[in-house]
């Protein structure tokens, strides 16, 4: 059993030639999803008991997605709720409205719902990991950062909040990214836009992480135009006619995966990316400021520059990319393991030239500059710690394997020395 990624595929898939899944990896995931739903559903059950837990549960934003559950669960896909909650998006509330058809506000129901999403993204991160990197270790530990996250734990069992589903579309996002950077196949990214797709149906800040991810994957095949591969016999002409096309197609896939939020929009307000007063937040000093709960921002970036200098603009950066990069994380991890692993993965992938992780490391870089923007008018580490877990658990599966491979490398040599008969 390997531990180290080749620069070179061995199949034609980009992956490592590889006989499936054995046995005893499907016992080890199978135990890995014990422990997940041991976990999540003693937390889900003591929250259900406790009063002030239940009222916390089910109160301000997540009543919201309640509201427009309802609405699915009779039925109603008119999307009318954009009239009055426009920066809401519809996919949690679907996942939702199952339940409330059938039980109503019951916490146990609707928190069943956040642990079949976590439990999905435990299924797909264990094997997408494992197809990776060959290795049911890498997998198991990069399982169990994700299962032992307080982060997530809390998310799952104690909120009815959209980050379990954002992080499963990402999770999925991110394979199918890692994928069409060793392969360069089509269809990689036409499921790359359609999770994209879905992700912003997740949660606002989706358009942000579309946009990022399929703008540096065009530059990126735009670069590799100059180094085609090595079975590739086609004319640059012809390579060039195919990315682009491959690119039209995404964006179409992205466009009609989409309709439900941008339809409705453009339809109530003439604007298909329309989300009331949450552009406040892009051009306010304060989390009170920019939430004013109406459908219609009122601030501008005219207004950001009339009442700012340009070092408070440098500030502003410099005081994001602390919070997002190191306090937040910091705060939301309690012990740092995931944190300090993911950063050794981030630079294990540029030493060693892995440009799959340094792309999807350029990616994330760019999809968090809004929100790096925006921390000091959204302090709270929902939208920034959500949206960098899931790539922060790939980065340090790449520590991991970078760990247990310099181990391995270790124990071979004490081995003989330790017993030099066995020669």
């Amino acid at each position: 059993m390997t531990l180290v990624m080749t620069d070179k595929p061995t199949t034609n898939t980009g992956i490592k030639a590889d006989s499936g899944p054995r046995k005893a990896s499907h016992i080890l995931v199978a135990c890995l999803c014990l422990i997940y739903l041991a976990l999540n559903i003693s937390v889900l059950i003591h929250t259900s008991r406790h009063p002030d837990l239940v009222t916390k549960m089910e109160s301000k934003d997540s009543r919201q997605y309640i509201e427009i559950a309802q609405e699915f669960a009779r039925g109603d896909f008119r999307m009318s709720y954009v009239q009055t909650m426009p920066h809401r998006q519809p996919l949690y509330p679907l996942l939702l409205a199952p339940a409330v058809k059938f039980w109503g506000d019951n916490p146990i129901a609707l928190g069943s719902v956040n642990l079949l999403v976590g439990l999905a993204l435990l299924i797909c991160f264990y094997y997408g990991v494992r197809r990776l990197f060959q290795s049911d270790t890498v997998a198991a530990i990069g399982s169990l950062l994700f299962i032992g996250n307080p982060f997530m734990v809390d998310k799952i069992a104690r909120r009815l909040m959209t980050e379990p589903s954002h992080a499963l579309v990402l999770v999925i996002l991110i394979l199918l990214f890692l994928g069409y950077v060793r392969t360069g196949r089509p269809l990689y990214l036409l499921g790359i836009a359609a999770a994209a797709g879905l992700d912003y149906l997740s949660r606002t800040n989706g358009l942000f992480g579309a946009a990022a991810t399929l703008g540096v994957l065009f530059v990126y095949d735009l670069w590799r135009l100059a180094k085609p591969r090595e079975n590739d016999t086609r004319t640059r002409f012809a390579r060039t006619r195919s990315v682009f096309l491959t690119y039209l197609g995404a964006a179409f896939v992205l466009m009609i995966v989409t309709i439900p939020t941008w339809l409705p929009r453009y339809q109530y307000f003439h604007n298909p990316v329309h989300h009331g007063y949450l552009s406040n937040f892009m051009w306010v000093d304060s989390y009170e400021e920019g939430h004013t709960g109406q459908i219609q921002s009122e601030f501008t970036w005219k207004d950001y520059a009339k009442s700012h200098s340009v070092g408070d603009f440098f500030h502003r950066w410099a005081e994001g990319f602390y919070r997002v990069y190191y306090d937040i994380p910091r705060h939301a991890e309690h012990i740092r393991v995931l944190y300090f692993l993911s950063l050794l993965g981030i630079v294990i992938a540029f030493a060693k030239r892995r440009w799959e992780f340094c792309v999807l490391a350029a990616c994330l870089f760019i999809q968090l500059l809004p929100i790096v923007w925006t921390s000091i008018t959204t302090p709270g580490p929902r939208v920034a710690y959500g949206t960098l877990l899931p790539f922060e658990l790939f980065f340090a599966t790449v520590g991991v394997s970078f760990v247990l491979t310099l181990l391995a490398r270790y124990a071979r040599r004490v081995a003989p020395a330790r017993f030099p008969d066995s020669q």
